[in-house]
């Protein structure tokens, strides 16, 4: 097995209070150990925060750093680049013991009871019904009177999800599932959103779609992404409409 790394998520991507523009203080922090693709398992910390407004409307609600669940679901300490691949090998024939070996090999500690769970956990990510995009975003706007989403993305031999969140407090709006991966399909779903017509301030993007977004100005009219002359650069900021 190896040897846990420690790696700290300790600021949330906010500083100031969404309803009151108040400053916000520390609350307490949460810690959680999670297994990556790469065979690294890393001890992740963040703060919790609240606003220091006691007259604050919304003075209950709690801010956090979002890295820690985009990179792996609540109570699962595998990340969703690891459900995806033993969900692939599991429609590639292999048996749970066969992925217990694999995963294994590459220093991820798991049995085949937790491969077979893991399996089932992200079928129901695949089916789950969420609310249609404009739906999803107007509340969005109705609760912070803007509109920032988050892209994941994670891809396996020919498969690949494109996770879509909330960009103020994280929830999942959207789980899309590409059998047969390609360029075109991740711009023509991309695409539709814009053409939903709902004004979107920002949307971050994470490393492994950076490239694929270039692709899709390919494909798309709307040119949506501003990419900055760093690369390397993970935050990408969309041009309002």
């Amino acid at each position: 097995m190896n040897e846990t790394k420690k790696y700290s998520y300790g600021a949330s991507e906010v500083k100031r209070c969404y309803f009151c523009g108040s400053k916000l203080i520390p609350l307490y922090k949460t810690y959680r150990k999670v297994y990556f693709a790469s065979g690294h398992q890393i001890r992740l910390a963040h703060m919790i925060y609240k606003c220091s407004n006691e007259n604050c409307l919304k003075k209950g609600f709690k801010y956090k750093c979002l890295s820690l669940d985009k990179l792996a679901p609540k109570g699962i300490r595998y990340s969703y680049k690891i459900l995806l691949e033993i969900y692939v090998l599991y429609l590639q024939g292999k048996t749970r013991e066969d992925i217990e070996y694999i995963l294994n090999e590459r220093g991820i500690d798991i049995n085949s009871k937790t491969v077979f769970n893991l399996k089932n956990k992200y079928n129901q990510f695949i089916s789950y019904k969420y609310d249609d995009l404009k739906t999803s975003l107007s509340k969005i706007y109705q609760t912070y009177k803007d509109i920032k989403l988050s892209f994941d993305f994670s891809w396996f031999s020919t498969y690949a999800h494109l996770i879509i969140r909330d960009g103020f407090v994280g929830d999942v709006i959207e789980f899309k599932f590409f059998k047969d991966f390609n360029q075109k399909q991740v711009a023509d779903f991309i695409d539709s959103i814009f053409k939903l017509n709902i004004k979107i301030s920002e949307i971050r993007i994470c490393p492994e779609l950076f490239f694929i977004c270039k692709e899709i100005e390919k494909y798309t009219d709307i040119k949506p992404f501003v990419f900055p002359e760093n690369n390397e650069s993970t935050f990408k900021k969309i041009v309002e409409k």
